[in-house]
């Protein structure tokens, strides 16, 4: 439980961050990744929250976390951004959909096993994610 509280807030914090950069002007969003950013972030929040207040509540709100981060992933693309953190933002929402399904007893989809490479690669001085199998 303590990893989706983790998991979690890095979403919520790499989400805002994207946001802001593209609100400088660092980057340009297709039309829907700010919307998908902002959803990702504010579930993604509220999540953490009730995960360690310990919520009977939390299973379903990681349900929906785990929709919403999975859609914030799809919006924006692959892993192949130029962009480093976009990149980071992209494997930690997928990351965060494995560990959501994890905690909800569902299988991680092995498909996607490629997305922490792209964390360590942005934030590599940081505690790298572990694979989702190791909750």
């Amino acid at each position: 439980m303590q990893r989706v509280a983790q998991d979690s807030l890095t979403v919520h914090r790499l989400c805002l961050e994207a946001e802001g950069r593209a609100l400088s002007g660092a980057w340009t969003p297709e039309p829907g990744q700010l919307r998908a950013l902002r959803d990702a972030a504010d579930v993604a929040l509220a999540t953490a929250h009730l995960v360690l207040r310990g919520s009977p509540y939390h299973e379903g709100l990681c349900r929906l976390c785990q929709e919403v981060a999975r859609a914030c992933a799809d919006a924006l693309g692959s892993q192949e951004h130029g962009d480093a953190q976009l990149r980071a933002t992209y494997a930690a929402c997928v990351h965060l959909t494995q560990v959501c399904r994890i905690l909800l007893g569902e299988a991680p989809d092995e498909t996607e096993n490629d997305h922490d490479e792209a964390l360590v690669e942005t934030f590599p001085a940081s505690d790298p994610v572990s694979p989702p199998t190791e909750l």
